[in-house]
């Protein structure tokens, strides 16, 4: 059982881009762990161990792109406006390290369509964020969106 919930809070954590490697006491971690304190602590180790010994997980696989997009305009310039057209479907299950490489990705004259149902986001547990799907985009695009509605 405290397997799985130390599996969540590490995909909950990296899909909301909570910065681990800033993170050394694990009360901060308790909220992830469901105010498990052993967990919490397990969560610092992990990432600890995966960091000593060069292991990614998937979750890492994302994580460490949006990060890198988020944290070097350098590396979000170099890979923005490299796709003229993007299209994400189940974009009602998009997490926020998701939402940060599309951006990213997008640049300054991407095309992005996008295909969801509000009413299927079924990825709450592992950090989907339905507000993308219903206002964020334009938010953080500063543009409105033309929907198509069918």
């Amino acid at each position: 059982m405290k397997v799985g919930l130390l599996r969540q809070g590490l995909t909950m954590m990296k899909a909301g881009l909570v910065r681990l490697e800033q993170i050394d006491n694990h009360e901060d971690l308790l909220e992830y762990a469901e105010d498990d304190e052993e967990v919490a602590m397990a969560i610092l180790e992990h990432e600890r161990i995966r960091k000593e010994e060069g292991l990614r997980t998937f979750d890492d696989l994302i994580y460490d792109l949006a990060c890198l997009f988020r944290d070097s305009p350098d590396a979000a310039k170099w890979a923005g406006n490299e796709f003229e057209h993007i299209i994400v479907d189940e974009y009602q299950d998009v997490d926020d390290a998701q939402q940060e490489v599309i951006i990213a990705l997008l640049g300054t004259r991407g095309n992005l369509m996008v295909v969801g149902d509000e009413d299927q986001c079924i990825y709450g547990w592992r950090g989907a964020n339905l507000s993308y799907m219903m206002s964020g985009l334009e938010e953080r695009l500063g543009k409105k969106m033309s929907p198509a509605i069918s």
